[in-house]
């Protein structure tokens, strides 16, 4: 998916399918591509970006951190951003995508924004039948 296109307005290309086409891993990309720009543009247009529930924030029992609640926001591209489970975090530190301690805490008084921000994330690794020069140990993340 090319990431430059993902704010434009575009119509997303779609498989053809008949008998006998021969399906390979870029065809079930584009498959999937279809479906998920389908519904980022709708998310774009209709709902906008913003929380869209859940997503309150509250200071840690022991007030050193602030926990982030379940809940599910839009980016600004239409993609969701769910965020499962209680998530405490430090907010004088910085972190990076992973959401993993980045550089010194801020130090001071003062206001500190937070930002959530999409991100995918690779699954569990699958064993690959046909190994090319991307996959390593035989694997690939699912």
């Amino acid at each position: 998916m090319n990431g430059d296109l993902l704010g434009q307005l575009t119509t997303p290309a779609r498989n053809r399918y008949f008998y006998g086409k021969l399906l390979d891993a870029f065809h079930f990309d584009l498959e999937q591509s279809y479906f998920n720009r389908k519904r980022w543009l709708l998310n774009r247009l209709t709902l906008g970006a913003g929380v869209v529930c859940g997503l309150s924030l509250h200071l840690s029992n022991d007030k050193t951190r602030v926990c982030i609640a379940p809940g599910m926001a839009i980016d600004f591209l239409g993609r969701e951003i769910t965020v499962p489970e209680e998530f405490p975090i430090d907010p004088r530190q910085p972190t990076d995508a992973c959401g993993k301690p980045l550089g010194d805490r801020i130090a001071g008084a003062g206001v500190v924004t937070l930002c959530l921000d999409y991100l995918e994330c690779e699954a569990e690794p699958v064993p690959v039948l046909v190994g090319d020069c991307d996959t390593r140990n035989g694997c690939a993340p699912a």
